[in-house]
């Protein structure tokens, strides 16, 4: 396929997954009675490690534009009519692609990523899995604590393990993670200049370090699948043509 049809394909179907995501509510988590999570960025994160900067772009201005239109038809919290400035929904969301793609060039330019470095980060990752999941977990009454601890602490330490064994995997969580914080960041802080004291910077730091840390955390597990699966198919396609090609 031409890279051009590809991108452009590529950042069709991304934008039209934002879309259906925040349709059906599919794009929330519920983490507990009082925390949910989105993923409505992780198409964005996903379309600029996969194709770059210009279909992550293409990508997070659908995404900025969705929730201006959504805001101004059906707004659902006090916060959303603010969200009919550009500069709250669109702006924030075009810096999920620069913040994303920046993290992932730059990381990925390293030929060789010291052993403790990767060790370090799979451990974070790790961490926050953990703490994502038993936030999920721990409100099931049926659930002892105990045993919702020891799920979230055995995923954690396999999650840990499987990007430890690849630099390239932990390149790809790195960005998600710095992709999603941009997010989280950049809205809240458009809202606490422009929601007229409605949003206080506390409670935007207070946010950042509960949901944030949690949206970043499920952006790194669905990134990262969605990512390494899209890569194994690319090489397997380009292997195979490669094989044609000398058959012939």
């Amino acid at each position: 396929m031409n890279t051009k049809l590809r991108k452009i394909s590529t950042a069709g179907v991304l934008s039209a997954l934002i879309i259906l995501l925040g349709l059906t509510n599919l794009g929330m988590i519920p983490c507990s009675p009082t925390v949910s999570v989105t993923l409505l960025h992780v198409p964005v994160i996903v379309g600029t490690i996969i194709e770059g900067p210009v279909v992550g772009l293409v990508t997070a201005f659908v995404f900025g534009l969705y929730s201006l239109i959504r805001a101004a038809i059906s707004p659902a919290g006090a916060l959303d009519p603010f969200f009919v400035n550009p500069l709250v929904s669109i702006v924030p969301r075009l810096l999920i692609a620069v913040v994303t793609w920046l993290v992932y060039s730059g990381l990925s330019k390293i030929k060789e990523m010291p052993k403790i470095a990767g060790y370090i980060v799979s451990a974070l990752l790790g961490a926050l899995v953990a703490a994502l999941l038993y936030t999920i977990l721990s409100p099931i009454e049926a659930l002892p604590k105990t045993i919702a601890a020891s799920i979230s602490a055995f995923v954690a330490c396999l999650l840990s393990i499987f990007f430890a064994t690849d630099d390239k995997r932990s390149v790809i969580a790195v960005s998600a993670f710095f992709g999603s914080m941009a997010n989280t960041v950049f809205v809240l802080g458009s809202l606490v200049i422009f929601s007229k004291g409605m949003l206080t910077k506390e409670v935007a730091i207070l946010v950042t370090s509960t949901n944030g840390i949690l949206e970043a955390v499920a952006s790194i597990i669905f990134t990262t699948a969605v990512v390494m699966i899209w890569l194994g198919y690319s090489n397997r396609h380009i292997s195979r043509l490669n094989e044609i090609k000398e058959e012939d």
